[in-house]
This record gives C-alpha cells, structure tokens and sequence, in this order.
C-alpha cells in the first residue's frame, strides 16, 4: 500500500515543516509492530492542533521548545528532551508555547499479537502499553536518535529501508518502555504515606486518605501486574505497612488485598495462556510465581480447573 506523505512547507501557516509517513486505512506492518503514522513536527509559538480522538497509541519527543499536550482536558506541560505516551481512545490536543515555537517526532503504532517464541521479550511492552493511562517522562534526549535515524530512513527510502526503519521503531519502544515504566516506579506515594506502624492514626481510616490509598494500590497493580510478587512487596512499594494497608483495602473494597492481586494475575493468565499462546512455565515466571506447579495450584483454586485443561476447553 502506498503510504499517504506529507513533507516541507505545510499549506497551514501555523505549521513550520512537517514530514510524515501515515497508513490510516490500514497499518503498515513492520514485524510485530502495526505502523499508523510516523513523522516530525514544527509548529509556530501559539499554535494549536485542535482536539481529536487518538485512534492509535502514540508516542512523542519534544526535538525543541516547549508547550502542552492536552489528554482528556489535561494538560502536560512539555519541553526539550522529554516523551510523553498517549493511548488509544483518549481525545488529544497539542499546543506550543506562546514564547517559542515546539518542535516534535512522533510514532503512531499498535504491538501485534505476538506469534513467535523470538518476540516473547516484547509482550511486556505490549501488555504496557495497552493498559496504561497517559504517561510523561523527562530526560529522554537518547530517544531522539532512532527518531532521527527512522525518519531518514522513510525520506531517503534507499534499498532495505523498512528493515532498517523496523529496527528503529523498535528501539523507540523499547527505550521509551524503560522511560516510562521507570517514571512511573518514581512516582509512587510517599509522601502522604501513612507512618508503617501496625495501626492507623486515629481517624486516618475514613475519608479521603482511605481512598487515595486504596486507588494507589489499584492503579499500581493494574500497571506494574508482571512486577509484583506479593502483597508484601507491593505495600513496601507504595510506602505503606501491609496490615494497614490490607484493611484499608478490604474496608473499602469488600474483598481482601490478596484476593485482588490474584483475582488480576489469574485474569491476565487467562490472556497469556490463550490469546497469546505462552507456555504455562512462561506464564508462571511473567506472573512472578516462584514455579509453574505453584502458578497452577492458584491457578486452579482461582478458575476451578489446572491451567492445562483451561487451555484445551479454550482451543475447543
């Protein structure tokens, strides 16, 4: 399929260049990476890209200047150096500074459903970016290297190009997986952490510090599932003593801290097993269980049956 080029002067007098390569009717597929656009940005101090529907995750790094990216009514101030990661469904605007003009590269893709045993490595990625929310990270200037060298790639076009523009879009996932994982890591609560004794403060357990306790660990969990062991580790993590944490959870929850970590591990196993074809033992260590015989025995004390006979029901 022909992909559909913009490049140089734009018609839009607020736009000071733009070169892009998109596939909006259908995506071009580069390994297991689903392309929708990839393309490089200048827009005039001032200027705005009106509100729209993101119909594909999205990832950008802010070349130079400075502005907002706005994800549902929010707005992330930017500048130089740093990503941010936009999901797909989410409305999204973009404006520049009123000072100074913002210049950004950009890459619109999907991860595909994994079909190889090589690409096992990259289902992390996969499953982060299809679950999280808008994310921002700063010092990310290394980034801008496989963007540069991508981009050339689709402007030179000289012979083996998609192989080689592959191999950078790859290393943008990646390198920007790492950025914002690990930004997310710093930005657990700590400072409205309760002290870790082994009872709240007196009228801590209502209110509005229960709740923003209870949705930490909720988000937590939903982001970092393939990193979290335990509820001990967990509660280490966000800063708070397990026991209180735990009963802050069940008060507000009707259901134990435990029960819900597993209740996600087990649901997220279901989507290993099936939909993406991992072995039981490959399943178990993503999982973080200390053996594959341990992930069946929660697996089958979870869903009923072993994780052998739920994959047989499921290729039925």
């Amino acid at each position: 399929m022909k992909a559909a080029e913009t490049s140089g002067l734009p018609t839009d007098p607020g736009k000071n260049f733009q070169f892009e390569r998109h596939y909006t009717a259908a995506p071009r597929q580069l390994g297991p990476i689903s392309l929708y656009q990839f393309g490089e940005l200048s827009c005039e101090a001032g200027y705005e890209i009106a509100a729209h529907r993101q119909w594909c995750q999205e990832i950008s790094y802010v070349v130079s200047g400075g502005g907002h990216f706005i994800d549902n009514a929010q707005a992330i101030p930017v500048k130089e150096g740093e990503l941010i990661f936009n999901p797909a469904g989410h409305t999204h605007a973009i404006s520049a500074d009123c000072g100074e003009a913002i210049r950004f590269a950009y890459l619109g893709f999907e991860l595909a459903p994994l079909e190889t045993p090589l690409e096992e490595d990259l289902l992390p990625l996969r499953l982060f970016y299809q679950r999280s929310g808008c994310l921002h990270a700063a010092g990310c200037q290394e980034i801008f290297q496989p963007f540069r060298k991508g981009l050339e790639e689709f402007y030179l076009m000289e012979p083996a190009h998609l192989l080689m523009a592959q191999a950078y879009l790859l290393q943008i996932l990646l390198l920007s997986y790492r950025a914002l994982s690990g930004a997310l890591s710093s930005a657990a609560p700590s400072s409205a952490a309760p002290p870790c004794g082994d009872s709240p403060p007196a009228g801590l357990a209502e209110g509005v510090a229960v709740g923003k306790a209870v949705y930490a660990a909720i988000r937590y969990i939903d982001r970092h599932l393939l990193e979290i062991q335990n509820v001990q580790q967990l509660s280490r993590t966000l800063g708070y003593n397990r026991t209180y944490l735990s009963h802050l959870f069940k008060s507000r929850m009707n259901r134990t801290l435990e029960e819900y970590l597993t209740q996600q591990k087990m649901e997220r196993a279901k989507e290993l097993l099936l939909r993406d074809h991992l072995s039981i033992a490959k399943t178990a260590e993503l999982l973080q269980y200390a053996s594959a015989s341990a992930f069946s025995r929660a697996f089958r004390s979870y869903a009923g049956v072993p994780p052998s006979a739920f994959i047989k029901q499921g290729q039925r």
